[in-house]
């Protein structure tokens, strides 16, 4: 990791949060709470000033924000008697004594407004970049696709093995959760006449000539997925996480001269330029004659039409939350791994540097970012609005509570609940910065 990228990373995620609190400061001051203080960063004071009542800092720890409602915490303090109130109790700028529905306002708008951070980020990296929508590009030889006549380039593709495809997002959960070597049921809108039609693919071996990688179209970007442990001669040199730049000197999106250069090139090494772990780097592999399961084939559209933009900046985070989903239920099922499915501030932080890192322009390092900030954005907004005190969600959930009863709950109940989401969340919390380390240190 670069101090440029450490330092984008902070950056990032410190953005994100100050947006997140920034959400329910400007919806507390419209709706009339008392606001006692605003800060930017966690830890010691560094600058502080006062206006309108309002404390604002930055402090010493550059992550992270907060912001502190006037009643929040003397409702505690006043019911084990350990704090003078500053306030009376039936004032009605305190939160609790708020009406409900201004209460949960105040708490959603937090999430309300990374959601909407991360609509403005996806917007503008697919003008820049252009965006991926479910219609089939086109269709390669040698794969399970060209087997199959009645599929063709232009149709949309609708949902594989059930699970409904609309970005390129949902294509890639679609093929991560798929059992290898399983039948392929695909279901597909006909470019012509607009009807959906039924496709089942049974799995087939091929002997072919390659480089023995399976790898993952994102954005331009070409990402190693797996390698095939017979390559170059039963000596692999490339690695998953590896980005393919070029095969001696043609770009690997150029997929037709890259096939033919491979295919005459037997047992020769070949020279891949590529990106490892942040670092552009050249190695030499021989392709190989492989038996292995023959690839889907099923290659997106790229498209800069503004209509199909403006539609997935608003399909693709839905599409990240339910990826999101998706992936609690493989964690749960054991399909992930912890290792590789949590990741706290540490590792986010990491991955934002290597992300930074690996850019070769700088028009890519905007592109990266503005990614992964979309990406994180949802991520935080989502994970917020889990229905588990200490969250947004939790608050909200109070909330609905009180109005579904039409009287306030009980402070030992709501003690409890708090008490016991706040030893989960602090148990997570200590889980996921364990996890971060350990990828870092490799341990």
């Amino acid at each position: 990791m670069t101090l440029l990228g450490i330092l984008a990373g902070i950056l990032i995620l410190s953005l994100i949060m100050v947006l997140h609190e920034s959400g329910h400061f400007f919806m507390g001051k419209a709706l009339g709470f008392k606001i006692e203080e605003f800060s930017i960063f966690m830890g010691p004071v560094l600058f502080e000033w006062e206006r309108k009542g309002i404390k604002y800092n930055i402090k010493a720890i550059p992550i992270g924000a907060s912001v502190r409602f006037a009643g929040e915490e003397e409702e505690e303090e006043a019911e084990y008697g350990e704090a003078e109130l500053k306030y009376k109790a039936d004032d009605p700028g305190l939160f609790y004594n708020r009406p409900k529905w201004r209460r949960a306002l105040v708490v959603f708008m937090g999430p309300f407004i990374n959601f909407v951070s991360a609509l403005l980020a996806i917007f503008i990296l697919f003008n820049l970049t252009g965006a991926i929508i479910p219609q089939l590009s086109t269709i390669e030889e040698n794969t399970l696709l060209s087997q199959a006549s009645e599929i063709k380039a232009g149709d949309e593709i609708v949902s594989i093995n059930g699970y409904r495809v609309r970005s390129a997002v949902d294509m890639s959960m679609a093929l991560a959760a798929a059992v290898p070597g399983s039948d392929w049921d695909i279901v597909y809108s006909d470019a012509v006449s607009g009807n959906k039609r039924e496709l089942h693919l049974a799995p087939q071996k091929i002997e072919q000539t390659a480089i023995g990688i399976t790898y993952l179209d994102d954005n331009g970007h070409f990402i190693v997925q797996s390698v095939d442990p017979d390559s170059n001669q039963a000596d692999p040199v490339l690695q998953a996480g590896d980005e393919m730049i070029a095969i001696e000197g043609i770009a690997f999106s150029d997929s037709e001269r890259i096939s033919k250069i491979i295919a005459s090139s037997v047992g020769t090494p070949l020279t891949i330029e590529l990106i490892r772990n942040g670092e552009r780097m050249r190695v030499e592999s021989a392709p190989s004659v492989i038996t292995s399961d023959m690839p889907l084939g099923l290659y997106l559209t790229q498209t800069h039409n503004f209509g199909d933009i403006v539609e997935q900046t608003f399909v693709y985070p839905w599409s990240v939350i339910r990826s999101n989903i998706a992936g609690i239920r493989m964690l749960a099922s054991g399909q992930l791994g912890l290792r590789e499915s949590l990741a706290g501030p540490i590792g986010i932080v990491s991955m934002v540097s290597e992300t930074v890192q690996q850019s070769t322009t700088f028009r890519q390092a905007i592109e990266y970012v503005l990614m992964l900030f979309g990406l994180l954005s949802v991520a935080v907004g989502f994970f917020n609005l889990l229905p588990v005190p200490p969250l947004d969600g939790g608050h909200l959930l109070f909330a609905a509570l009180e109005g579904i009863k039409r009287k306030p709950l009980s402070d030992r109940f709501k003690k409890i609940v708090t008490t016991a989401g706040m030893v989960v969340f602090l148990s997570l919390f200590v889980l996921v910065i364990y996890l971060d380390v350990s990828r870092i240190f490799g341990f």
